[in-house]
């Protein structure tokens, strides 16, 4: 819902509005179940693989649509995967804050996401970028909160998990901080606006409506 709003700001921009005609026509799945395969403990086996559900509404959305978008940032993973099933390109929020990396400068960057969000330092330390992220008891606190949001409950406790978490990563001297996972920037106290965070989920909107438009 918060990426949809985001695309509506973005079509206003972008496209001549003539009542609810100037927005690109799309297919939205809430998908609601286990999108990875699973151990006991809910945790995803590794190496990570997606779940037959999972590719089963990408090749249903494939069917209809010109291209598709994941709000999720872990599910990244699998993008070679989702494009296979849905027979369309993925258009990637981690490539494009990566590439917003790149043109911020940043070189010593920190990553804040759900576990350890290798869709990210995986590939900024493949690139050479040095990057920081959080562990131990402060991760599993965060963890919770994340759950919690996509639970519908936002506690004091939660805010003060994803704020803490923010403070370590800031006092470690880096450039700027990706928020990667998309229940961070609603845990947070302030708009994620602060010129060293990252939002991937503007980013995805804005390319997402200029896409559609080609």
């Amino acid at each position: 819902m918060e990426f949809e709003s985001h695309v509506h700001v973005v079509s206003q921009r972008l496209i001549p509005q003539h009542a609810n005609s100037g927005y690109p026509p799309m297919i939205v799945y809430y998908f609601r179940g286990v999108p990875f395969v699973s151990n006991a403990a809910g945790l995803p086996t590794l190496p990570p693989r997606p779940s037959a559900a999972l590719l089963s509404v990408a090749a249903d959305l494939g069917r209809t649509a010109d291209f598709v978008v994941v709000t999720s940032n872990f599910l990244h993973v699998f993008q070679a995967e989702i494009e296979a099933a849905a027979g369309c390109e993925l258009l990637s929020m981690v490539d494009l804050a990566l590439a917003e990396v790149g043109r911020r400068g940043w070189e010593r960057v920190g990553v804040l996401g759900f576990g350890d969000p290798v869709v990210y330092t995986d590939r900024l330390r493949a690139a050479g970028t040095d990057c920081e992220t959080i562990a131990g008891e402060r991760r599993a606190r965060l963890d919770v909160a994340i759950r919690n949001v996509m639970e519908g409950r936002v506690y004091a406790a939660s805010v003060d998990a994803a704020e803490e978490a923010l403070r370590e990563l800031r006092s470690r001297r880096i450039d700027g901080t990706i928020l990667a996972c998309t229940e961070i920037p609603i845990l947070l106290s302030h708009p994620a606006t602060d010129t060293d965070l990252l939002d991937p989920l503007p980013l995805l909107a804005e390319a997402t409506v200029r896409h559609a438009l080609i």
